[in-house]
């Protein structure tokens, strides 16, 4: 039963994205969280749910569009297979950098995290197990 768990934790994985302003462009990059680029992923910036540009991500799970004016902004990213994740963000007027979206580091030591929980919990309900299978009376015949 342990065994089981423990592939379920290292197969289910969340798609992250960062959005990043470098002059007058966006950098876009998107990325799911056991390390793996989002190669192919459909990107989409959106100004009040009108898309303005859509491009797909490289191999490496980045993609740049223009940079548009000062104003709110969402970037929708969907890797497929239900893989999908949105980025709000504004722009101010007279920017030069700016980052909005996941970082990588906090998102991987919230996996690590997740898994190493995971597994306490698992040893925990294993030893719970045992206890109370031990403690059993035993079956009369």
């Amino acid at each position: 039963m342990p065994f089981i768990a423990i592939i379920l934790l290292s197969v289910s994985h969340t798609l992250c994205a960062k959005v990043e302003i470098q002059g007058t462009n966006l950098r876009i990059e998107a990325w799911f969280d056991n390390e793996t680029p989002a190669d192919g992923a459909k990107v989409k910036l959106l100004s009040n749910k009108k898309t303005l540009h859509e491009v797909v991500t490289d191999e490496r799970g980045l993609c740049s569009i223009p940079a548009p004016g000062a104003g709110n902004y969402t970037i929708d990213v969907n890797a497929g297979g239900g893989h999908r994740t949105e980025i709000t963000f504004t722009i101010e007027a007279a920017v030069e950098e700016q980052t909005a979206g996941a970082d990588k580091e906090s998102v991987f030591q919230r996996r690590w995290l997740g898994a190493v929980m995971g597994l306490v919990i698992i040893v925990a309900m294993t030893l719970a197990a045992r206890r109370f299978m031990s403690s059993a009376p035993a079956p009369r015949n």
